[in-house]
């Protein structure tokens, strides 16, 4: 959103007595990061990032003075940066890339008071999740009986296997005249 505060940076020649200050005051952490031109110290507070911190004073920030600097938040920093001398104030830069972060300026109020304008890089298109086919209507019950017959077969049920009445016949023929402890042998 064009117009609001964005980011905080602190400009300092000695970033470990300005962190040691910060530290103590406001209970910030610093993490270190690496930069194309020197290291950058990201504020940290309950494990959220809000502000930054540049040591000054060296290759090509000799000159650069110890201050705290807004960021201004821009929808178009070049529109902007020309603006701003039709507005009686002045562009001390010209418009920077910083890469994977966003373009900016640092710029003059007709006062005196120094801020920086930034257009923020566009974030990465969310990934959206792959659409899915939409489940087929639900088969009759009469097609799902089929499918299931198809797929397994059902079981047949087993017949009992009846012993022949002959075997029984043939018992009783050859039991017949023996005594009773003989047939109870038999059976």
């Amino acid at each position: 959103m064009a117009g609001k505060w964005l980011w905080h940076e602190l400009n300092t020649p000695d970033v470990h007595r300005a962190a040691t200050f910060y530290e103590h005051l406001f209970g910030w952490g610093m993490n270190e990061m690496p930069m194309s031109n020197g290291m950058y110290f990201l504020w940290q507070k309950d494990g959220d990032g809000h502000g930054g911190m540049v040591h000054t004073g060296g290759p090509g920030l000799e000159n650069e003075p110890t201050r705290w600097l807004v960021y201004i938040d821009s929808d178009d920093v070049d529109r902007d940066h020309a603006r701003v001398a039709d507005l009686g104030g002045k562009a001390l830069t010209h418009v920077m890339e910083v890469p994977g972060t966003g373009r900016w300026f640092l710029a003059e109020d007709p006062t005196g008071a120094q801020f920086a304008i930034m257009q923020t890089a566009p974030m990465p298109a969310e990934v959206k999740p792959a659409k899915t086919a939409k489940p087929k209507a639900k088969a009759k019950p009469v097609a799902q009986a089929k499918t299931a017959s198809k797929a397994e077969p059902k079981p047949k049920p087993v017949k009992a296997v009846a012993k022949p009445k002959r075997h029984v016949a043939a018992k009783k023929a050859a039991t017949k005249g023996r005594s009773q402890r003989n047939n109870k042998r038999l059976d």
